[in-house]
């Protein structure tokens, strides 16, 4: 078993962009670029086991928390027009809870191949899934 303690930090850019709407070309819309930062922490507990000397199998359950806020603004304007509106993106929530599994197979003293799933939970009851397929070589 090791403990894990996270402290991260983001940042995403969207360039601006503008709609083509050819049935009525003055109802498009313009969308403001964006410039987000996320700050996140997490705690997390992950394990091991070592089935025989060449397959491992693994397993995660943690929570990580979004310190800045997840909602997105986004900003547009219809084309042609001056006045601008804002909507919010609710985000995925706050607090994500995440379990994971996986295992490994160690092909030869220098080879790793891994396979594993991890699910994400927020308080919002959304939810995400990764899957993540990985190959270590050792030198």
């Amino acid at each position: 078993m090791t403990p894990e303690v996270d402290l991260s930090a983001g940042q995403s850019k969207v360039d601006d962009f503008t709609e083509s709407n050819s049935a009525d070309p003055l109802q498009a819309l313009h969308v403001h670029g964006q410039n987000n930062t996320s700050f996140n922490a997490g705690v997390a507990l992950n394990g091991a086991y070592a089935v025989t000397s060449q397959i491992n199998l693994t397993a995660r359950a943690g929570v990580s928390e979004e310190l800045d806020h997840s909602y997105r603004d986004v900003t547009a304007n219809v084309v042609n027009q001056t006045g601008d509106f804002t909507v919010r993106a609710p985000g995925l929530g706050d607090t994500e809870f995440n379990l994971g599994v996986g295992v490994s197979y160690q092909v030869t003293s220098h080879v790793r191949l891994s396979l594993n799933y991890q699910a994400g939970f927020s308080e919002k009851e959304q939810m995400s899934n990764a899957v993540m397929l990985g190959a270590s070589i050792s030198f």
